[in-house]
């Protein structure tokens, strides 16, 4: 090992003085030199390439270094760009659609001659049987409890509790809810009760009262519009329940208003001059109707086989 060692430093020894030596003559210049310079030169050149290659990596390897943290802080600013341009445009769909329900909303209650007051879902609770969501209007705006709750697309409920600038709405699935309902298109009165799912009981006064899938019900609407306004769609028979001898009539309803995806509101402050009756149920899709042309194939005669005489 010594004996390597020694060698080591007796190589490096040499290629300094040859590294001096040609610096020596480089400065001194002169065509007198010129012919051991280039010989130095051919020398040293290879060793000074092997060099290079050796520490131009690890120069390379050092300045990789210093650039990390600027790296990192670039990449750190994009990931930041990218998450806020999803977040935007999340926001700018969830606005579309807020204001698209909105509208909805606000078409229904000019259509009944309600006069409302838009809110947004600040919570929803649900505890158990019991379902009721939060607001983000209450008594400056003039809400007040037993005040009618409604959406695109029908009855949500009814206001519970108000405060300054929140208020409690008791939601139409809720097991204690229960609203005067009538059928679409009769006089026939019933009661929705709510059962703690996404569908409602109801319950018709007259056991004999024909009730089918696909009906539809509204509400009747409380004296003097508390708590519920006349006209308001609730929702459509899904199945009927037979039940022999009873003294009234049962089936389930599904709310027309979606409560899975609810966000927007309108308190209704002030009921109508006249009730709407049925104006304001969902209109039907109509379901087109298929046309089959027939075209007639025109018929070839047979050409006839010539008669032998």
């Amino acid at each position: 090992m010594n004996h390597d060692r020694r060698r080591a430093r007796l190589i490096l020894g040499v290629l300094i003085v040859i590294s001096l030596l040609a610096i020596t003559l480089d400065l001194r210049g002169g065509s007198t030199f010129s012919g051991p310079r280039n010989v130095l030169s051919s020398v040293v050149s290879p060793i000074q390439r092997v060099a290079s290659n050796i520490t131009r990596p690890i120069g390379r390897f050092f300045s990789d270094l210093t650039k990390i943290n600027s790296n990192r802080e670039k990449i750190n600013k994009l990931t930041a760009e990218n998450r806020n341009l999803r977040a935007k445009q999340f926001t700018d769909k969830a606005s579309a659609g807020n204001a698209e329900l909105l509208s909805q909303t606000l078409i229904l209650a000019a259509n009944g001659g309600y006069r409302v007051v838009p809110a947004q879902i600040i919570s929803m609770s649900q505890s158990g049987f019991s379902r009721t969501i939060g607001i983000d209007v209450g008594t400056n705006s003039g809400v007040k409890p037993d005040m009618t709750v409604i959406a695109a697309g029908g009855l949500i409920g009814r206001v519970v509790s108000a405060a300054s600038n929140s208020a409690t709405v008791l939601i139409i699935t809720d097991e204690s809810f229960k609203v005067g309902v009538r059928l679409a298109g009769t006089q026939a009165l019933g009661v929705i009760s709510g059962r703690g799912s996404d569908v409602l009981d109801l319950e018709l006064l007259d056991a004999q009262t024909e009730v089918r899938i696909g009906d539809e019900l509204v509400a009747r609407g409380s004296v003097g519009g508390k708590p519920f306004v006349p006209g308001v769609p609730v929702g459509k028979v899904i199945s009927v329940v037979q039940t022999p001898g009873a003294l009234t009539r049962i089936a389930v309803v599904r709310p027309f208003v979606n409560l899975a995806t609810l966000d927007i509101v309108a308190v209704v402050v002030l009921p109508p001059k006249s009730d709407p009756r049925d104006s304001l149920l969902p209109k039907p899709i109509p379901t087109p109707t298929v046309t089959v042309t027939v075209t007639a194939q025109p018929t070839v005669s047979p050409t006839p086989n010539p008669t032998k005489s």
